[in-house]
């Protein structure tokens, strides 16, 4: 097959030994075997590690988004619903597994990748042979990793991101060495593709400006980068599949992005977008803690003599090749600087191989090149370069073993969690339903949205209640709701230990929660975002696109009628719950928290909102419960009310609140009451107001509405 060309020179190919001969070296059988036989280990041991449940993090509003052709949260993640989707269809196990099994099977691809990227590294050296350890051991100590081990087995975005990062970058190095601009092109459209799966695969845009140094001249990058341009923009058209899907309501349904505005915000609003540049921050002094922890993650991560030695062999391999050194090096280090939640390691499997790819660097400096063969010195060459290679070796081992030994600790931890999940699934086997508001801070509670049969009134047992249930609260099951669940519709699949240890879980929280009642509250938690899930367990979908909507407004009516209901319904259960301090903390916390957001985002919801309060505190009336929480200091809903009267205009009613709000207790009510002073002219209030607030509790808001205000006073301070 003709390969494509375009009509501009390019650099041509050098002849000769390299050009021929090397090819064959590399790819031959001896080569491969090692690398094959871990791919192979591998696949025989991902399938009974992966989750046994429905996992944590992002996993299973993923899995849910997929299964419904929904909009997950921001970017929408288009491609990796659409192909989760079709690896759903698969009749094998549940749903759960096949999307776990789908992140084992992008592991597998991307380890055979960066195994392919690492042999290309080497034909671009120009070496005689790359000993076929080499690709096997540094693609070993990243499977090896935690953060690796941690997205191999659930549901999430990150085992496709870091295949996509390398068959990228191994297209874009082909493209540099065999200059087919077909390559360079295909590499530009997945870059695009690959978005779809995660937006940080914009990472990708620097390796393809810096692959465009293999033209001869400007006009010949040119021609090429806007090809590029192009190849990208139609691999970007995979977001195209939000608009449609979002018109027609599924249950999962972000952002509502049915018009321009809707769609840009979902796309773009993300914490680890471009847009969010952590290291270069206007701060100088946070700038400095962030590489701080930077450098102390890298040395968990690979220990300071592994650290050094990755560092050593990437200046090694930019002094051999530096063209495509600083191509190759460019994604990690954009990853590295401008991704917040690099601390985890787990958002950075990608980033992490590439780093490795550094102790290729200490390997081929120690190799012969064919220009070693053909010169009379060839012989001393290759034999100086034995030593190094065993140096080489000794640092990969050393590499190995600090990763291994972080591995095996954290695999007992898995097997723990994985009991713990087994525990939880086997829990709503039984017929009750449980409810347990907050959790871990790491762990966030996700809804299930009709699953299989698995209605969204399952609810969700937090992972923190069946590990420590004598910390969250009290649960007797005898005390709660029926739960209709067919018993086949969760199989049993976890090894005989996991599934001793859930029992043994399971009886733990059975005996050791005895007071009656239904709603528990960890109190160490500032916010409880997921009690919206958990108080509307019927209508889990509505509200979750009601309050992440833009201010179209289509949700809100149905807001309004359905929390009267659901809440009229409860209360009619567990009246006594109006009698409990806690609850109404949870409500104020959880739930008029979602109210604040949707009065900032989704004017239309403003009415709505109002009457569903005012309606809630008619309700309450009288209850202890009121009285309890103004006198703890948690009177929020005088502030949300304010908030809503101020957004409607009504300035004296907005006032009124706030000053209520403030004087029972409620500082951000404070400063609010401060933010209208301001407004209204009353600087001098304002500025008491807001250092009073301060000095109780210390808020950076507080403080910064008091600089602003006294710079206004006096200029020169």
């Amino acid at each position: 097959m003709t390969p494509l060309r375009l009509p501009f020179p390019l650099h041509p190919v050098a002849a000769g030994p390299s050009a021929k001969g090397n090819g064959g070296a590399l790819h031959d059988g001896i080569a491969h075997r090692p690398t094959i036989l871990l791919l192979t280990a591998a696949a025989l041991l991902l399938p009974w590690i992966v989750e046994p449940a429905a996992g944590w993090r992002d996993g299973p509003e993923l899995t849910d988004a997929a299964w419904l052709l929904g909009v997950a949260h921001p970017s929408g993640y288009p491609l990796y619903q659409a192909v989760g989707w079709m690896a759903q269809q698969l009749p094998l196990g549940d749903i759960f597994l096949r999307s776990h099994l789908l992140s084992a099977l992008s592991t597998l691809i991307a380890a055979g990748l960066l195994a392919l990227l690492l042999q290309e590294l080497g034909r671009e050296a120009g070496v005689v042979r790359l000993p076929p350890w080499l690709p096997a051991a540094i693609v070993g100590c990243w499977l090896l990793m935690p953060p690796q081990i941690e997205n191999a087995v659930q549901s999430e975005a990150y085992a496709p991101f870091a295949a996509f990062t390398f068959l990228i970058l191994l297209l874009l190095l082909r493209f540099m060495h065999r200059r087919h601009p077909a390559a360079y092109l295909t590499a530009a459209f997945l870059a695009g593709v690959g978005a779809g799966n995660h937006v940080m695969l914009g990472a990708m845009l620097f390796p393809l400006i810096l692959a465009l140094s293999a033209c001869t001249t400007l006009p010949a990058a040119t021609a090429l980068a806007l090809a590029g341009v192009a190849a990208g923009a139609a691999g970007l058209a995979v977001y195209g599949y939000i608009p449609p899907r979002a018109s027609r309501l599924p249950l999962m349904n972000w952002g509502d992005a049915v018009d321009w505005p809707s769609f840009w915000r979902l796309v773009s609003d993300r914490k680890d977008s471009a847009a969010h540049m952590p290291i270069l921050s206007p701060d100088p002094a946070g700038d400095g803690v962030l590489l701080h922890q930077l450098l102390t993650a890298q040395i968990d991560w690979f220990g300071l003599p592994g650290l050094l030695c990755i560092a050593a062999g990437w200046v090694l391999l930019l002094r051999r090749m530096p063209r495509r050194g600083t191509m190759l090096l460019s994604a990690p280090l954009f990853l590295l600087l401008f991704f917040p939640d690099w601390r985890s390691g787990t958002v950075l499997t990608g980033a992490l191989a590439l780093e490795l790819a550094g102790l290729a660097g200490l390997a081929l400096r120690s190799l012969p090149s064919d220009r070693c063969h053909r010169t009379p010195s060839g012989a001393h060459h290759t034999a100086r370069g034995g030593l190094r290679l065993l140096s080489a070796a000794a640092a990969t081992m050393l590499l190995l073993y600090h990763i291994a030994a972080q591995a095996i600790p954290f695999a007992a931890a898995r097997g723990g969690y994985a009991a713990a999940e087994m525990a939880r699934m086997q829990l709503l086997r039984l017929p009750y339903r449980a409810t347990i508001l907050g959790g871990p801070s790491w762990f966030h509670l996700r809804a299930l949205h009709d699953i299989e049969g698995l209605r969204p009134d399952i609810s969700i047992i937090g992972l923190g209640s069946v590990i420590s249930p004598h910390f969250f609260g009290a649960l007797h099951p005898a005390q709660l709701p029926l739960l209709r669940l067919p018993r086949d519709r969760i199989p049993d699949r976890a090894a005989p230990p996991t599934a001793q240890r859930a029992q043994h879980f399971i009886e733990r929280l059975i005996a050791e929660n005895r007071r009656r009642t239904t709603f528990f509250l960890d109190l160490d938690e500032e916010y409880i975002d997921p009690f919206i899930e958990q108080i509307f367990p019927y209508r889990t979908g509505v509200w979750w696109g009601a309050l992440n909507t833009p201010p179209s407004g289509r949700f809100c009516p149905a807001l309004d009628e359905g929390v009267r209901t659901t809440l009229a319904e409860m209360l009619a259960i567990e009246p006594q719950l109006i009698e409990n301090p806690q609850f109404g903390l949870a409500l104020e916390r959880g739930y008029f928290g979602w109210i604040r957001v949707a009065v900032q985002r989704s004017a239309p919801c403003l009415v709505e909102a109002s009457r569903l309060i005012s309606w809630w505190r008619r309700w309450m009336g009288k209850a202890e419960a009121t009285h309890t929480l103004q006198r703890q200091g948690h009177d929020y809903w005088n502030n949300t009310l304010g908030v809503i009267e101020a957004r409607l205009g009504h300035e004296k009613a907005a006032f009124r609140h706030f000053s209520q709000g403030y004087a029972h207790g409620d500082l951000g009510a404070g400063l609010n009451l401060a933010r209208w002073y301001a407004h209204h002219g009353r600087r001098k209030a304002a500025i008491r107001l807001a250092g009073a607030i301060f000095r109780r509790g210390g808020d950076p808001k507080a403080l910064y509405l008091l600089r602003r205000l006294t710079r206004r006073t006096h200029p020169d301070r």
